[in-house]
């Protein structure tokens, strides 16, 4: 897919799916364009997302939003990017990851909001039908979440349930 850089068209590259709505996803989801071209693969992983947002709904627009790497300026499209976001009376946490011109296709994320004494369920959006692993909160704060993103300018996303 192609995706804007900026507000414009001007600067533009190319990105999957998943990258383009996981951009998306910490304010409010959507898509403009021409999705009638989307593949009937595309189409069933946009339905998965989707359904996934209106699911976590009232979680991500209640969130507090933590930054996890270093910021940059708008037009900085290197490194990674990744953030946590934690709902006020909720212990579940979602890190979403963000691989962008940068040659490393791994990268480990401390989570400085997992409550040190719970532990973890961690699944991968949208399915989350796969138990990844499970994790102490007092692991993720210290040690971290590793993340690996074999090509440049793609995303993914983990929901962390805690027990």
């Amino acid at each position: 897919m192609l995706t804007p850089a900026c507000a414009d068209w001007e600067n533009c590259f190319e990105a999957d799916l998943d990258f383009c709505w996981l951009a998306t996803l910490p304010g409010i989801p959507g898509l403009s364009g021409d999705l009638a071209s989307l593949n009937a693969e595309q189409l069933v992983r946009l339905a998965q997302f989707n359904a996934f947002y209106r699911q976590q709904r009232t979680f991500i627009s209640s969130s507090v939003t933590t930054l996890l790497t270093p910021p940059r300026p708008q037009g900085d499209l290197s490194g990674w990017v990744a953030f946590e976001l934690s709902a006020p009376g909720n212990e579940d946490l979602l890190l979403l990851t963000y691989r962008l011109e940068d040659g490393r296709a791994q990268n480990c994320f401390r989570l400085p909001t997992a409550c040190a004494g719970q532990r973890y369920v961690v699944s991968s959006l949208p399915e989350m039908d796969q138990m990844l692993g499970e994790v102490s909160g007092e692991a993720l704060r210290e040690e971290g979440w590793q993340v690996e993103l074999a090509e440049k300018n793609r995303a993914a996303a983990f929901w962390l349930r805690s027990l």
